[in-house]
């Protein structure tokens, strides 16, 4: 889960292992270089972005362990959750996330889906809003540390232009113009 409030951009993640490890929790923030590179163009609202970043971001830091799983990820932002299912977006800025998410499963497949989890009943919110401790205590997880973002993830963020995409039916790109 992403906030962003104020200019930042924090980061939450709650994993649950069916092997009867306590959960792990993670939290964190965004760089502000990736927040200034999606604002560049004149939006002011990039929580899609944020919270797309922060699922492509969990999938590589945890793709030895996902590696040929089942995975479940819960997100409550429709653009991003979208964005993962078609692996399309309009916006060039979540394009290049979704491709990074799937690009991950080129050499560490797992089987995943995508669902929608209400934003008030989403527990991996409490870490974007300092409240880390209280989801620690909740669900008697582990700390498992800040999501980081791997440097080409990072270059692929920053290199992405702010042009728009558009896609025909089968997915081909057909157009990109400023």
């Amino acid at each position: 889960d992403s906030a962003f409030e104020k200019g930042i951009a924090t980061m939450g993640a709650l994993v649950i292992l069916p092997d009867g490890e306590p959960p792990l929790v993670f939290d964190g923030s965004i760089p502000q270089q990736i927040i200034n590179k999606w604002t560049s163009s004149g939006s002011k609202q990039v929580i899609a972005q944020a919270e797309l970043l922060t699922v492509v971001a969990m999938r590589y830091n945890l793709r030895h362990m996902l590696h040929r799983r089942k995975v479940i990820v819960f997100i409550d932002n429709e653009a991003a959750r979208f964005a993962l299912i078609k692996s399309v977006s309009g916006r060039s800025s979540m394009q290049a996330l979704a491709s990074a998410f799937h690009r991950c499963d080129l050499s560490y497949e797992c089987f995943h889906w995508i669902e929608r989890v209400a934003s008030q009943s989403n527990p991996a919110d409490l870490p974007t809003r300092n409240g880390t401790d209280v989801l620690l205590k909740m669900t008697g997880g582990k700390y498992a540390g800040k999501i980081t973002i791997d440097e080409s993830l990072l270059s692929d963020v920053l290199e992405t232009s702010e042009e728009a995409v558009y896609f025909n039916e089968t997915s081909e790109q057909v157009e990109f113009f400023k």
